[in-house]
């Protein structure tokens, strides 16, 4: 019956989407999007080049970078292999608490905060084996030190997302389609972001 209704449902939205979308003139927009989807390849990623995806650990001294490169391999591995989310298989903060905490054993393993029980008893073996390959003796590195954000740009970044949320909505998008929040707290946007604001 799920199957049936994608059939049912799906491809007359479609129809519907596509006129919306030709009476819009974007459907060179869809065109664009669903041509970078046509490679499989784009699709996949490198269990090796995984790590890639953590961002703020460049402080990481070399045995916990190698511990890191080691984690995200093998819950991209397991992922696949099971065709799940990567996070179901282990959430990125579990692993990173993985990575700054070092555990030697099942207990130090299972008192990681936001490690869930079933993760210990199914895999944790596996885990503590990538942790003692990794042949980590230094203690663990300071946390990274949130800093608080400067008001100045904090306003800045506000009048810009009100002004990109009346631009999208008169363009019928998601603000997120013209710009980011990323972008928007970028310091090396926000100045000519500003001075497109400004005209």
């Amino acid at each position: 019956a799920y199957a049936l209704d994608d059939v049912r449902y799906l491809l007359p939205l479609r129809d519907r989407l596509c006129e919306a979308l030709d009476k819009l003139g974007r459907l060179e927009w869809l065109a664009e999007e669903l041509r970078e989807m046509e490679d499989p390849a784009g699709l996949e990623v490198d269990p090796e080049r995984a790590w890639q995806r953590f961002k703020g650990l460049q402080s990481l001294d070399a045995g916990r970078l190698n511990l890191l490169r080691a984690l995200a391999a093998w819950r991209e591995r397991r992922a696949v292999a099971r065709n799940r989310p990567r996070g179901w298989i282990l959430d990125d903060a579990v692993l990173r608490e993985i990575v700054y905490r070092v555990p030697r054993d099942a207990a130090q393993l299972a008192a990681l905060e936001g490690m869930p029980e079933g993760v210990v008893r199914h895999s944790g073996d596996e885990l503590l084996a990538l942790v003692a390959a990794a042949d980590i003796s230094d203690p663990p590195p300071p946390l990274p030190r949130r800093e608080r954000p400067d008001p100045a740009l904090v306003a800045r970044v506000k009048r810009l997302a009100a002004v990109a949320q009346t631009i999208a909505a008169e363009l019928q998008l998601a603000a997120e389609v013209l710009v980011t929040r990323r972008v928007l707290r970028s310091e090396e946007h926000t100045p000519e972001l500003q001075s497109h604001h400004d005209l």
